[in-house]
């Protein structure tokens, strides 16, 4: 009777096993087709003005899916410029919404469980002066980050669209500032 007990155990802990690998899978194959679609996001003025909304609730699920399968505890595949293009899109759509600090805030404390996806908010040229040109975030996004603080920040050598874009509120400058606001016609 121990044996059979014990058989079933195996058994029942290899299904939670195999379940718990399918959530990770189907986890991180959501985030990166959201990546994805930031990236396409960013890349296209008319996409961002059109989707942003619909790729950020996307974005948002993917994000909070992969935390619990705790995919951002390890090597969750992404490349260092998909994470860029995440916290750029990020900052775009915190600047045009600030309804949506809440459910940013929410994606900035699941992916900070990777120190890598945090680290790039000051590693990266682009993310700190998209940063410095909205000074505004600044203070809010590095005050999510654990053990955040702004330090002397080095502007990059080239110019970055995106630093203007988010201070503008989207991804091509003036081109998606909200209508009423600072700089629309």
């Amino acid at each position: 009777k121990t044996h059979k007990n014990t058989q079933k155990y195996i058994m029942a802990s290899a299904s939670v096993s195999a379940t718990a690998s399918i959530r990770e899978e189907s986890a991180t194959a959501a985030l990166r087709k959201a990546l994805e679609e930031v990236s396409e996001a960013c890349a296209d003025a008319k996409k961002f003005e059109n989707e942003m909304e619909v790729v950020f609730e996307s974005l948002r699920r993917a994000v909070l899916d992969a935390g619990r399968a705790e995919i951002f505890s390890g090597d969750d595949g992404t490349s260092n410029r998909q994470i860029e293009e995440f916290w750029l899109f990020l900052f775009a759509v915190r600047k045009r919404h600030r309804s949506r600090r809440k459910r940013i805030a929410e994606c900035v404390e699941v992916v900070c469980r990777s120190k890598r996806w945090a680290s790039v908010v000051t590693s990266s040229a682009e993310v700190r002066a998209a940063l410095d040109a909205a000074p505004e975030l600044q203070a809010e996004f590095l005050a999510m980050l654990p053990s955040a603080s702004p330090g002397p920040w080095q502007q990059p050598s080239g110019t970055n669209p995106w630093a203007t874009a988010v201070q503008q509120g989207g991804p091509q400058m003036g081109a998606i500032v909200p209508p009423g606001s600072p700089g629309s016609t």
